[in-house]
């Protein structure tokens, strides 16, 4: 079998692999596995300083009801494990649910922070 055909089937399937992957909406880290992010929603927000954290070091500043996202992604594998850093400066506290797991092979969309 012509050695080029291998060549260009493998180029072919490693090609496919990667689109798939950003289909998923993932990338891939500085050592070459896989990335995925972590976030999700916020809701009943009503005052300023919320501060969410992601693992004991990302955090990230909140300052209003919807959709947010951590900067830093995590490999496919990695354990996300998101807190509160700091509760809003006005209005009721504010709760996290789902916000511990296992990073799989797609984004983690589903943590919820609701601030009753």
């Amino acid at each position: 079998m012509d050695t080029r055909l291998i060549t260009l089937a493998s180029i072919m399937v490693y090609t496919a692999m990667a689109l798939g992957l950003a289909a998923c909406g993932g990338g891939y880290g500085s050592g070459g596995m896989p990335v995925y992010s972590v976030g999700g929603t916020v809701t009943g927000l009503a005052g300023p300083g919320l501060v969410l954290r992601d693992n004991g070091t990302d955090n990230k500043a909140i300052g209003a009801d919807g959709p947010f996202t951590f900067a830093t992604p995590l490999a496919f594998g990695m354990t996300y494990n998101v807190t509160i850093a700091s509760q809003p400066s006005s209005g009721p506290a504010c709760a996290v649910t789902n916000g511990s797991g296992t990073v799989g092979y797609a984004n983690v969309t589903n943590v919820s922070v609701h601030c009753p």
